[in-house]
């Protein structure tokens, strides 16, 4: 009797640990589940291709001596709410090449629940930064929307967008980046029922003027502005700011933007750069609406960028071409690796990064393939989800 006792509880205490396993399997089955359904509805196998449906993104004017260049160190972004996530691809890249060129086109998926779609921040959970990045890189490893730090334009890269759009875009998506919770709730209350109203939105006290404020250490959304003591919104000194700026693109005019770049700072220009990544999940409403605090200082951003175009000669940098004129390698996707080093193919190597630990848990890199003590859905470590068209 006492033996069966045992036994039964050893064998109770198996399946228990067995369920508890399945338990397990079964919620990272899930997740992975849910975070693919996610990626899917992204859409982000879709690529700017200035109006061409087949060849490869090329900036003439970026020579191989360029390519080899980091003329910009201590580096700094600006980013303002829905003007460019995915220039994080340009800069990462740009900046961390100690242990050779990196697979830039990667899952934007970081983590769920909290962040799914959080490219910057799936870039850096694949290629930690301190093994990485070289020291000097980086002034600050800050991508959130986060405002200028006093006396760093010259260090600061950023993109600028048509302040109509951004408002528009920012409207659609609810994004109002320095809000508190109270103040935040107060204008869904007041703007979004039964649908968004971009009117109501774009004139909720502290909205306009996001690219301004930032300039100048503010928050995009101004808390204060809702309660009576707003930021002091200064044109001149964003202004002239602006044209401190290391570098500024413009996301309508992206593909130039990121020609730009390299011709001024060097680097070697991928296609991943003229990928988006981080499109909207929802519609942008259609409104005539005008900012009129931004206004002056996309013109300003406007103007500089052009001047700078005409400076560095790329002006008609980019351009669509059939066929690459020599080797493009092969991306981390394409070779079938989720993690470690490749050959690229063009007699070089491709580095595909560490395994991201936050879609099944703890994993470990073996060559090339993402190793997990837990069961994974096909792809779970993928580097990417979806396959480019370029």
């Amino acid at each position: 009797m006492r033996v069966f006792i045992v036994y039964s509880v050893a064998a109770l205490l198996r399946r228990t640990t067995e369920r508890a396993e399945e338990e397990k399997r079964d919620a990272i089955l899930a997740q992975f589940e849910q975070f693919a359904q996610t990626e899917a509805s992204l859409k982000l196998d879709s690529v700017d291709l200035a109006n061409s449906t087949t060849g490869f993104h090329q900036c003439s004017c970026v020579s191989d001596a360029d390519e080899q260049r980091q003329d910009l160190k201590n580096l700094r972004w600006l980013h303002f709410p829905k003007t460019g996530t995915s220039f994080w691809s340009s800069i990462y890249s740009y900046a961390c090449r100690a242990q050779g060129p990196l697979d830039m086109d990667v899952s934007p998926f970081w983590k769920k629940p909290g962040c799914a779609s959080c490219y910057d921040f799936a870039i850096k959970e694949r290629y930690p930064p301190e093994k990485y990045c070289a020291d000097g890189s980086f002034a600050s490893m800050e991508t959130q929307h986060k405002p200028m730090q006093p006396n760093s334009p010259e260090q600061t890269v950023t993109f600028f967008r048509d302040p109509t759009d951004r408002l528009l875009s920012a409207a659609g998506n609810q994004h109002t980046s320095g809000f508190n919770t109270e103040t935040y709730q107060a204008m869904i209350a007041k703007c979004y029922h039964p649908k968004v109203d971009p009117h109501c939105f774009a004139n909720f006290p502290g909205i306009k003027g996001c690219m301004t404020r930032m300039l100048t250490g503010g928050s995009c959304a101004d808390d204060g502005a809702s309660k009576g003591t707003p930021f002091p919104v200064n044109t001149q000194a964003a202004i002239a700011a602006v044209n401190r700026l290391a570098f500024l693109g413009l996301t309508e005019e992206w593909n130039d933007s990121v020609c730009l770049f390299h011709k001024m700072f060097g680097g070697r220009v991928t296609q991943a750069e003229f990928k988006n990544f981080h499109p909207s999940l929802h519609e942008t409403p259609d409104a005539d609406i005008i900012d009129h605090e931004d206004e002056p200082v996309y013109l300003a951003a406007k103007a500089r960028f052009a001047a700078l175009k005409k400076q560095y000669g790329a002006e008609t940098c980019h351009r669509i071409v059939p066929t690459l004129p020599t080797c493009e390698p092969r991306t981390c996707e394409v070779a079938g690796a989720e993690c470690g080093t490749i050959d690229d193919g063009c007699g070089g190597k491709m580095v595909c990064g560490q395994c991201p630990q936050h879609r099944a848990g703890p994993a470990t890199c073996g060559a090339t393939t993402c190793h997990s003590n837990v069961a994974q859905a096909p792809g779970t470590f993928a580097v990417s989800s979806y396959m480019s068209h370029v």
